[in-house]
């Protein structure tokens, strides 16, 4: 499904998160977590990380960590 935003499964259950959690872009184009459990994010509307909490945008300039 296009637009719906990333799930995330934590080997029990899924969990949706799209804009009205704060995701600022439904297209996602990649995921990757970090060792931290981090979800980091990558589309159209540029760089984010999800730290548990809220989703951060990342720019070149950072910030790079939480």
């Amino acid at each position: 499904m296009e637009n719906a935003g990333i799930y995330r499964y934590d080997g029990t259950s899924f969990t949706n998160f799209h804009k009205s959690e704060g995701l600022p872009m439904n297209g996602v184009h990649s995921i990757i977590e970090d060792w931290k459990g981090q979800l980091w994010l990558g589309g159209f509307g540029g760089l984010y990380r999800y730290d548990v909490k809220s989703f951060v945008n990342v720019t070149q300039e950072g910030p790079w960590k939480p």
